[in-house]
């Protein structure tokens, strides 16, 4: 929202978090090329805040703006793709982050990790990559990471997941 008008973000070049603004969880990662606000329905996304995870270019629109190009240039077809791509993904989400016991939830995330790119992996330790993005203890994450690497089946260094080896199923 700006001055009462609702807005839609285009990300063109790099990654953006989405997070909260309550406590600053991550809930979504915006890649480009990617957009946030193209729902009419959505109820006021104030809550969430976005920030840059890398350098990146975007555009910011208002929202009647955007839906009068997609008319104009019939793009519906396109904005479709757009909205079942993202419902696929939240559908993803919901399965790996709701519900699931700790243990499941720290390994899930140490896979999403190992799928970052290397800027992402270089600079983001395993520990701090779940803590953002779950409402998990430290104390818990931490001890899970440390039976993982005593137990052989990830390598972390100086903090930063180098490799998975084989996870467990259960813990």
């Amino acid at each position: 929202m700006k001055d009462n008008q609702k807005m839609c973000f285009f990300l063109a070049q790099g990654f953006c978090n989405a997070k909260r603004n309550r406590d600053a969880l991550i809930v979504a990662r915006i890649r480009a090329p990617g957009a946030v606000g193209l729902n009419l329905f959505a109820p006021d996304i104030s809550i969430l805040f976005i920030q840059a995870g890398n350098d990146v270019e975007y555009l910011y629109l208002p929202l009647d703006t955007v839906l009068q190009h997609i008319e104009e240039h019939n793009l519906w077809k396109d904005v479709s793709y757009l909205l079942m791509y993202y419902a696929a993904e939240f559908q993803v989400y919901l399965q790996t982050n709701t519900s699931v016991p700790t243990y499941e939830l720290v390994c899930n995330h140490l896979w999403v990790l190992s799928q970052e790119t290397f800027e992402v992996r270089a600079t983001t330790p395993a520990a701090q990559f779940i803590l953002d993005r779950t409402t998990l203890s430290r104390s818990s994450v931490m001890k899970i990471l440390s039976e993982l690497v005593r137990g052989g089946h990830i390598v972390i260094n100086r903090g930063l997941l180098i490799e998975i080896k084989n996870l467990p199923q259960s813990y």
